[in-house]
């Protein structure tokens, strides 16, 4: 029976991961903090890891096949020889460590964000109304803790989470931290693509639906894919026989509805978008992946902020920047699960994007080449393809 442990800081999202695993992967989950509010006194921590131990053997019982995420536990060097020692006793098997980073600020966000008990003092992550264990009514748990508890509970649970991931990091396969700051669909891919490196993909993204398209370039097999943990969708074209090809014709396109649906001049999507329907049609094979990833990742509405900042005179990275965002946040992970899919055995890309090469190749896709995918520019592009070649590493010739 596998067992996998979730380290991290309070605060550090490693609950709502180990909860959306759970429910979208089939993993079993015992959570150390709900362990320890079952006690009649909350410091009672052996109790509280015998509990947990008499939970780990019956879930093992129901369950001897999905791996069981233990959440928060160990916290101490101490516990960590404790676990080990269970480990090796009763047939488990140490498969991995996952460490969580977050930074200070937004773990003490997170804190202060908790409700807790007045009576009992027990916290919880949801804003229940009322305790379960004696009807309070929940506060918030800035009013119990000052910012310099928090500060000194942080850097000393970060000090022993260091400790105790160094010493199990030797007695199992698989160890390694992520980022616990980014979005929650990010730090779950992070999870995956850590657990799965040495073995089978675990897809994040499965196909949804299919169905047959009739186009102006042709006909296509529309394919529909969701994320199993924020229900995100993104789209597949296929033209022609792909599986088991090599070197297939591929154009990994974020959807832009100001260029591809109301035909601005602002930029080259949509035009980018026509050229790779008719290079794909009159090749009869290849892929058009139609991400819902607008604006770089940013969403429609603080595109348009960024567009009114242009006009004022940033160009794009700035604007984002003044938004407080990166140019940059697509992420694409998809692109791997549908190649998987679709039985592809490598592509070449239509982009002038090296930095999506090479993303792409990091996620394990095999990526032959590029075509550029050039659109030349207007008078009203001219400075956002600018932009692009100088401040992006774009490769365009005709600007």
């Amino acid at each position: 029976m596998k067992i996998l442990l979730f380290l991290g800081t309070p605060g550090s999202n490693k609950t709502k991961a180990a909860q959306i695993l759970k429910s979208a992967f089939d993993f079993q989950y015992i959570s150390w903090g709900e362990t320890l509010k079952k006690q009649t006194h909350k410091t009672d921590y052996a109790k509280s890891a015998e509990q947990l131990f008499r939970s780990l053997k019956l879930m093992a019982h129901k369950d001897n096949q999905n791996p069981i995420i233990i959440e928060g536990y160990p916290m101490h060097l101490q516990e960590a020889e404790k676990m080990l020692d269970f480990i090796n006793k009763n047939g488990f098997e140490l498969e991995a460590v996952v460490k969580f980073n977050s930074s200070l600020d937004k773990s003490l966000s997170r804190r202060q964000r908790r409700h807790h008990c007045p009576i009992c003092h027990r916290e919880y992550s949801k804003e229940n109304e009322l305790c379960p264990f004696d009807d309070s009514v929940l506060i918030k748990t800035n009013k119990k803790y000052s910012t310099k508890e928090l500060e000194e509970e942080y850097h000393y649970f970060t000090a022993e989470l260091n400790d105790v991931s160094k010493f199990l990091s030797n007695h199992c396969p698989i160890d390694f931290s992520i980022d616990a700051d980014t979005n929650i669909q990010e730090v779950v891919q992070s999870i995956l693509s850590g657990l799965y490196l040495k073995k089978s993909h675990n897809k994040i993204y499965t196909k949804a639906a299919s169905a047959e398209l009739e186009t102006e370039y042709g006909n296509f097999k529309i394919t529909a894919y969701q994320s199993s943990v924020d229900y995100s969708y993104h789209l597949a074209l296929v033209k022609g026989d792909v599986e088991n090809k090599h070197d297939v014709l591929v154009r990994v396109h974020s959807s832009c509805i100001t260029g591809d649906i109301l035909h601005s001049k602002h930029c080259d999507c949509g035009q980018q978008l026509d050229k790779a329907f008719k290079i794909i049609s009159k090749e009869g094979q290849g892929v058009i992946m139609y991400l819902f990833q607008e604006g770089r990742g940013i969403n429609i509405i603080n595109k348009i902020k960024a567009y009114k900042l242009q006009a004022e005179g940033l160009d794009t990275v700035d604007a984002n920047r003044a938004l407080g965002m990166p140019s940059e946040m697509r992420n694409y992970e998809i692109v791997k699960d549908i190649i998987e899919d679709l039985k592809i055995k490598s592509i070449v890309l239509l982009t002038n994007n090296p930095d999506k090469i090479t993303e792409l190749k990091s996620l394990g896709v095999i990526v032959k080449g590029a075509k550029q995918h050039e659109i030349p520019a207007n008078p009203t592009s001219n400075r956002y393809l600018k932009t692009k070649k100088d401040r992006m590493n774009h490769k365009l010739r005709k600007i």
